[in-house]
């Protein structure tokens, strides 16, 4: 593939997001994550995975969601 061609599939991708300011300690609820592009964090195949689990820094509204946020 051409490299124009790989940034568009990039940019297609997505990745869970923050809804709304989850604060470090807090429990990461559905109402709290949004699907959102582009693919910066977590793969939206893995919210039941992230769900219940806890925040480990504060994550800021529509940041995307990494693995070393989530505790």
């Amino acid at each position: 593939t051409q490299p124009v061609e790989e940034d568009s599939k990039t940019a297609m991708r997505r990745s869970l997001t923050a809804r709304s300011t989850i604060k470090k300690g807090e429990t990461i609820s559905e109402d709290k994550v949004k699907i959102a592009r582009p693919e910066q964090g977590i793969p939206p195949n893995q919210l039941t995975t992230v769900l219940g689990r806890l925040a480990g820094r504060d994550i800021e509204t529509n940041e995307s969601i990494r693995w070393s946020d989530v505790r």
